[in-house]
């Protein structure tokens, strides 16, 4: 599901959509993260922070769509933080989307990891061809 180079140039292989193993990350400067899902493959590129956060939600009397004992996820949102601003990357499960989205930055998420911010180079989000 993802990928995370760190500066000092090793990796780490991410979980898959239930169990995505980013709280087992080793707590080192992310220079880049790779996550595919839904056809399309994004690299997240030089920001000061990164995070990744699950949306889900519980039906209690609708069969699930996707998940585990009824929960389904219905939202996947990357995150990396630029100058006071957090740049989304959604990736919205239930209606099959992904779009972008930029908001101020709060720390209404826990998980965010440190990056490797170089002020002479903008933070990039690209889809990465297959």
């Amino acid at each position: 599901m993802y990928k995370v180079l760190f500066a000092d140039g090793s990796e780490f292989n991410g979980g898959d959509i239930f169990e995505s193993r980013w709280n087992e990350m080793p707590d080192k400067p992310i220079a880049s993260l790779q996550y595919s899902l839904l056809g399309v493959s994004l690299a997240l590129r030089g920001f000061e922070a990164y995070n990744h956060v699950l949306e889900n939600v519980i039906f209690l009397n609708r069969p699930r769509r996707i998940g585990k004992a009824g929960h389904t996820i219905t939202r996947i949102i990357l995150m990396g933080t630029w100058q006071g601003k957090i740049y989304e990357v959604i990736y919205d499960v239930f209606k099959g989307q992904i779009y972008q989205k930029i908001e101020l930055f709060t720390k209404k998420y826990s998980g965010w990891k440190i990056g490797t911010f170089d002020p002479a180079c903008l933070p990039t989000i690209r889809q990465i061809r297959g």
